[in-house]
């Protein structure tokens, strides 16, 4: 039944790849449950169909986001492809936790999730980190507040405010959160419908300051939680 399964994935794959010019890229996980760990032969039979590259999140569909990424299960996967780039993800959510990604698996990268709502700045420090092999701290709260009015600029330039404003909402409430920014605050800016509510509702926040840590120093670090609930509502 497994092998079934396989060649008809294959084949459903395969055919992505072949109706389309751009290159195709395949997100998994590492299996059902930890004794089906079917993402190296999967990954394997991916790469002889076309698939340029395959991101693996460490954990099997049974264990939703409990318990630790399985390196192991990744490196397999690195071990189980020719050429193709492996991508490794799951609790990524600093540079030692990056650093463990690469040096235990060998994977080519690393996705980030979860720990970039959280610290933003991750990005810019894996780049100082690959430079240069130090890195700055995350930013501070007036270098975040400033980060979330460009983006929104970006997606307003992008999309138009309203489609920005819709966009924006789940990602600027961690942001805001990680800055330490009071709940009702959170809730203004949320909770603004035009461009003009949205840049008053961040005045208020910039006006406030973070409720814990300083303007100018290293905030509080803040854990994301995991989805909760049934898998298939993700």
């Amino acid at each position: 039944r497994m092998m079934c399964s396989l060649q008809q994935t294959v084949a459903l794959v395969q055919t992505i790849v072949e109706a389309v010019s751009l290159p195709v890229t395949v997100k998994m996980r590492l299996g059902w449950d930890e004794t089906q760990l079917t993402a190296p032969k999967f990954a394997r039979e991916f790469e002889q169909v076309g698939i340029k590259a395959v991101a693996i999140h460490g954990r099997t569909r049974a264990q939703g986001f409990k318990g630790s990424v399985d390196l192991s299960g990744i490196r397999r996967v690195v071990e189980a492809v020719e050429s193709i780039p492996v991508i490794g993800n799951g609790d990524i959510r600093s540079i030692p936790d990056a650093a463990r990604m690469f040096d235990r698996t060998g994977c080519t990268a690393i996705s980030v999730g979860r720990g970039a709502l959280a610290n933003p700045w991750i990005f810019h420090q894996l780049q100082q980190w690959e430079e240069t092999g130090s890195y700055d701290p995350p930013g501070n709260f007036n270098q975040r507040l400033d980060l979330v009015l460009q983006q929104f600029g970006y997606l307003e330039e992008l999309d138009g405010p309203e489609s920005a404003l819709i966009a924006y909402r789940r990602t600027v409430h961690w942001y805001l959160k990680a800055m330490r920014v009071p709940a009702k605050l959170r809730e203004g800016v949320q909770k603004s419908k035009t461009r003009s509510e949205f840049l008053t509702a961040m005045e208020a926040v910039r006006e406030q300051g973070p409720i814990e840590g300083s303007r100018t120093g290293i905030l509080p670090e803040l854990q994301v939680p995991v989805p909760a609930g049934p898998v298939e509502r993700w």
